[in-house]
């Protein structure tokens, strides 16, 4: 992951991040597949486990969820033009492959963004 994004930034965030398999997490698999979720911010530290994800059978996420979900948080930081048009790349992408110029566009873009704030 750190060789995909040029972005110094977002290496050292990716740097920070574990995972880490819990066996006690599948006790119910495949009828859910729950997750945790630890944040160590200095001393303090949160946790949250989630039972139903999106895509268990009792919260289905179809590609309209998707969509929806994304546009939600992207919306905000590029606005819906860039939002909509990064999503749309992402479907393309998904088809052709072509995911390192994918990266390249998403990180130009927060960027960007990033510098007019």
């Amino acid at each position: 992951y750190t060789t995909l994004f040029r972005s110094s930034a977002v290496r050292g965030l990716m740097a920070k991040i574990k995972v880490e398999a819990d066996q006690r997490l599948l006790t119910d698999y495949p009828r859910s597949w729950p997750a945790r979720v630890r944040v160590l911010a200095g001393s303090t530290r949160h946790e949250r486990t989630v039972t139903h994800v999106p895509g268990d059978p009792a919260l289905p996420f179809d590609r309209g969820s998707v969509r929806k979900k994304f546009l939600r948080f992207t919306q905000p930081v590029l606005g819906a033009e860039k939002a909509e048009r990064i999503l749309a790349r992402c479907s393309e992408a998904l088809v052709t492959g072509g995911f390192s110029s994918l990266v390249d566009e998403i990180e130009r873009n927060c960027v960007d963004t990033a510098f007019s704030a």
